[in-house]
């Protein structure tokens, strides 16, 4: 876990996936922060906050690795097998490998059912939050807030309720979602880079903040970004992770695959053109009047 392989640094879904996972864990790629803003003081220190978010979401990642990785090579009957288990995903070790540990040790009962409770309480916290984005927009359109929360908890149930009947479904969000969260974070950097990298950090980070970073390592870290994620997507997409990432074995359009290159491209499509169309509403129903 603590060793560099330089021989990985080659392999574009490694760095990929660290990228996404980053975008995902931290909420910077899909527009928590900015709920999270809007209940913080008139004066926040940004800096030290962004840290802070950062620092402890890094921590427990390493904490949680390095309580997992060692029980899967314990509890599982062979190398091969352990292996499996990681290649398997999030799911597998949480509802597999972590019901096994527990089963193993004293008090493994109340144990199970406090990280559980735990796990359960994060997911619930990270799930307001984005609740309370959606439920905020709608209340700008004009909606009170009992019409939008019902709104909003239909809309999850319906577009929810594949992922939730299918392992593949969920997978394919997961992972079409992700990844587009790069690319939202992307647009967010590029919106930085328009308004001026420095000026941006001078009026909206530096301005209450205690804790500063240098003018020349924030823009460093914004190009950098920027440079990873225009290099990553195509670059990753280039190699496919499926076996057909564009076209099936007829020829076929391949938007049904899970990991395909395909249903990315479509489901981005759709949300992109769908964000045209109603920036376009919201240009003519909040700016023009």
């Amino acid at each position: 876990m603590f060793t560099i392989d330089v021989s990985q640094f080659s392999n574009s879904t490694i760095w990929i996936e660290a990228l996404s996972q980053s975008a995902w864990s931290t909420g910077a790629g899909w527009g928590l922060i900015m709920t999270i803003s809007s209940y913080s003081r008139s004066k926040e220190d940004v800096t030290l906050n962004t840290f802070i978010g950062a620092f402890g979401n890094n921590t427990a990642s390493l904490l949680a690795g390095m309580a997992i990785l060692p029980a899967v090579f314990a509890l599982a009957v062979s190398e091969a097998d352990a292996i499996a288990f990681l290649q398997a995903g999030n799911q597998a070790l949480t509802f597999t490998i972590i019901p096994k540990l527990f089963a193993n040790l004293p008090g493994g009962f109340i144990l199970s059912f406090i990280f559980f409770l735990a796990f359960f309480l994060a997911a619930f916290s990270s799930l307001l939050t984005m609740l309370e984005l959606f439920i905020k927009n709608l209340g700008d359109l004009g909606f009170n807030r009992k019409s939008a929360s019902f709104r909003v908890i239909l809309f999850c149930i319906v577009f929810g309720l594949p992922s939730a009947w299918s392992l593949d479904v969920f997978n394919n969000q997961d992972w079409v979602w992700g990844l587009g969260l790069i690319i939202s974070g992307l647009l967010i950097l590029g919106g930085v880079i328009k308004y001026g990298v420095i000026k941006f950090k001078r009026e909206f980070i530096d301005s209450d903040s205690d804790f500063k970073v240098s003018n020349f390592y924030f823009a460093f870290s914004i190009f950098i970004n920027v440079i990873l994620a225009v290099i990553l997507i195509p670059w990753w997409m280039s190699r496919g992770y499926s076996d057909y990432p564009w076209f099936n074995a007829s020829g076929y359009w391949n938007v049904f695959d899970t990991y395909s290159n395909a249903s990315i491209l479509t489901q981005w499509g759709i949300v992109i053109l769908s964000g045209i169309l109603i920036n376009g509403f919201l240009y003519k129903k909040f700016v023009k009047q």
